[in-house]
């Protein structure tokens, strides 16, 4: 096992490409060396900036790139994932400060600004670090847009998934494409082609709080989604109705949703209980199984089908998978 240390440093995201090879975001302030070996590559930083490394199997760093403006204090962690189709990197994340996302700070600059109080954005670069593309997911100046999530699809497509307050322009770089919430913060998913280019974004809400937590593809092109909800959502994007109610509105609870590669809900499942649930993260293994984690207060029923498998915390809050 390899371990990379760094003081005082925070690591915010992690992936590895075919080839074992290990890129990491990471934010700090002051001086770092993220030079592992005997070698010392320092790196100085005063505002937080968020940087971005490759470092081989061996944890030989390979090269480091900084990008955008200082980490904004809506994003607590950066999403970063790797795409075997065009061999490239994604990275998510949300910015409330003008900034440059060209990490070759010698080439023509990308340059973005927040529209609102918080952005979302994706960055994408090939696998020696060179610009490719960008997204910018806008809020308003009483909004703001928070990205939880992001995979790529079997076709090389990026999908996100979030929340955001007030109005959110999913393609603010393109012709535009607003989603207004419902109220209160509504979870979002959207879809963009392995170019950037805008497909589709739908919104999950209530006049109450939801979030889109987690976001993952399966091989024929299906979306999974987790996260919670505190109001009576309806979960058909189409004009059919399929309401999940809440046991108590305002308190947070979990659910696991499927839709087709045309965003028919296939179904959705909530984390019943009289406190709140959170379903937090999962994966899908190669079977089509899949496993989830999250947290619960008091009782909850794990089983989504008309069995009951309940289960009590050993104190507020308990960690489930």
């Amino acid at each position: 096992n390899l371990v990379l240390l760094i003081d005082s440093a925070t690591f915010s995201g992690l992936t590895t490409d075919v080839d074992v090879n290990y890129y990491v975001c990471v934010s700090f302030v002051g001086d770092k060396d993220f030079d592992p070996s005997l070698s010392t590559q320092l790196l100085s930083d005063d505002s937080g900036s968020a940087f971005i490394m490759k470092f081989s199997p061996d944890l030989d760093l390979m090269w480091v790139e900084n990008y955008g403006p200082a980490v904004s204090d809506n994003d607590e962690q950066m999403e970063i994932a790797y795409d075997p189709i065009n061999q490239r990197i994604h990275l998510a994340g949300s910015f409330d400060a003008p900034g440059n996302f060209n990490p070759n700070q010698s080439g023509t600059p990308n340059s973005l600004t927040n529209a609102g109080q918080g952005d979302g954005f994706v960055l994408t670069l090939d696998t020696g670090g060179a610009f490719v593309n960008s997204i910018q997911l806008a809020s308003t100046l009483t909004s703001s847009v928070k990205i939880n999530n992001l995979d790529v699809g079997p076709l090389g497509d990026v999908y996100l998934g979030g929340s955001f307050t007030g109005t959110m322009d999913a393609d603010f770089l393109g012709a535009g494409f607003n989603l207004v919430s419902a109220g209160g913060g509504d979870g979002f998913f959207a879809k963009y082609n392995s170019n950037g280019v805008f497909t589709f974004a739908e919104s999950l809400g209530s006049p109450e709080d939801e979030e889109v937590s987690h976001i993952r593809l399966d091989p024929t092109g299906a979306i999974y989604l987790s996260g919670s909800q505190e109001g009576t959502v309806d979960f058909d994007l189409s004009a059919g109705t399929n309401l999940v109610n809440v046991t108590t509105t305002g308190i947070p609870m979990g659910f696991l949703a499927r839709y087709s590669t045309n965003l028919d809900l296939e179904w959705v499942n909530p984390l019943v209980s009289p406190d709140s649930t959170i379903a937090s993260y999962f994966e899908l293994d190669e079977e089509g199984d899949i496993y989830l984690a999250g947290e619960f207060v008091n009782d909850v029923d794990l089983d989504p089908a008309i069995n009951i498998e309940n289960r009590t915390s050993n104190g507020q809050s308990d960690m489930f998978i």
